[in-house]
């Protein structure tokens, strides 16, 4: 990230179809997430925003990550 920073902004999608930020960390090459408030989670979405000015993920040239929406495998809708 830039500045060695936590990723942000990380927001997670719960059952109901509210998003809520997400505590977000990497660890090796993966981006560990979670929520107190959506504990079981349907989808996680990184810089899902017209203007994501705080969006501060990067690869390992510095260049920024695409904002991205995914479903989370293991996870049914309701």
């Amino acid at each position: 990230t830039r500045g060695g920073a936590r990723p942000a902004p990380v927001v997670l999608r719960d059952t109901t179809g509210t998003w809520h930020p997400a505590d977000t960390r990497l660890e090796s090459d993966q981006l560990i997430t979670s929520s107190t408030e959506c504990p079981d989670p349907l989808e996680i979405a990184y810089a899902w925003a017209n203007n994501p000015i705080e969006a501060n993920l990067t690869n390992s040239d510095d260049h920024p990550a695409s904002p991205f929406s995914l479903h989370i495998e293991g996870v049914s809708s309701p």
